[in-house]
């Protein structure tokens, strides 16, 4: 797509009309994000509501993507850091859960990419309870973004949620079974993926030592 020649106005009315009609909806707002970062930061300090702000940057494509999912299947780390810190801590967990018609949600589309700084970005401005509860989200086939990291061999993606969340909380993430009833670890045995398998293996065992250390030494006090 064409660099999008913007309004030299960003009055957020005017803004909101123009990339609604005449620059395809969050197709056109990335690409003004990409190729206009200032103007794109302008956008957000505009709009004069949280809920305002957050209704432009729900907003979805014609091919239902909203740009938080072009941002993090492009790897556009800069485009993301800026729309999350533009909006609250809430706000962030919102956007972040947003689903596109296979349930996908923009954090699916980083680790499908394989995007880990993308994935860092998102876990680093959230609270660990709010990386919790988005990590166990499935698509529509039941894969959470563990399930598609594993299954794609991404392991620095599996890296970045194992290290974002606590060691009982990646234990429940890799007991979450897909609708075909295979864990994280299963899918990238049955995918081949060798790294992958090593990876989580590791993981899961360092996670339940900890656990089990943790529960000795409570029980001992």
């Amino acid at each position: 797509m064409a660099a999008v020649a913007v309004p030299q106005s960003v009055d957020p009315s005017e803004i909101l009309r123009f990339i609604q009609i005449q620059a395809g909806g969050a197709f056109g707002l990335y690409y003004i994000a990409r190729d206009h970062p200032e103007t794109f930061r302008q956008i957000l300090q505009s709009v004069s509501s949280d809920e305002e702000r957050l209704q432009l940057l729900q907003m979805k494509s014609s091919y239902d993507w909203t740009v938080l999912h072009d941002a993090a299947y492009n790897s556009a780390t800069e485009i993301v850091q800026v729309i999350l810190e533009y909006v609250s801590e809430e706000m962030r967990y919102t956007l972040l859960s947003m689903e596109i018609s296979s349930k996908w949600t923009p954090i699916h589309t980083a680790c499908m990419r394989g995007n880990s700084e993308v994935l860092e970005m998102m876990m680093r401005l959230i609270t660990v309870e709010m990386r919790y509860k988005l990590l166990q989200l499935p698509d529509e086939y039941g894969y959470t973004p563990l399930h598609m990291s594993a299954m794609l061999g991404h392991t620095q993606c599996i890296r970045v949620i194992a290290d974002s969340v606590s060691c009982q909380q990646l234990i429940h993430l890799l007991r979450i079974t897909n609708d075909e009833g295979r864990r994280p670890l299963q899918v990238a045995i049955v995918g081949n993926q060798q790294a992958a398998v090593e990876m989580l293996q590791d993981y899961q065992t360092r996670a339940l030592i900890d656990v089990a250390l943790q529960h000795t030494e409570q029980s001992g006090k």
